[in-house]
């Protein structure tokens, strides 16, 4: 299949689906059972060069053979600033059922832990 068939949705789900960390199951530890995980997020940005996109008779088409993968940041289009420097953006949204002050106060609490 050529490369040209693939979508850009094809190749976002290949690799989300090979870079995430999802619910494998239960573990009976005596009186508890936490969720256990199993992690597939890569630790070397370059094995997802090796993410099989679409398979077929002839082989299959790698990320490698569509994309260059390359440890970056996005290109930054806009920055907040706040009594003239940088500053981190962190938007709050909040359902229609909770308080406006208790949001508030509990983004104000959780504050020093990022």
């Amino acid at each position: 299949m050529p490369c040209a068939a693939l979508s850009s949705d094809e190749i976002v789900q290949a690799i989300a689906q090979a870079h995430m960390i999802s619910p494998s199951g239960n573990l009976n530890l005596g009186d508890k059972y936490p969720i256990v995980s199993m992690n597939t997020i890569v630790t070397n940005i370059k094995d997802l060069e090796s993410v099989p996109l679409r398979r077929n008779d002839q082989g299959a088409v790698f990320i490698r053979d569509v994309a260059t993968i390359e440890d970056g940041a996005d290109v930054t289009t806009a920055y907040a600033l706040a009594t003239g420097h940088r500053t981190v953006y962190l938007p709050v949204t909040k359902r229609g059922d909770a308080s406006t002050l208790d949001v508030v106060n509990w983004v104000k609490a959780i504050l020093p832990e990022f």
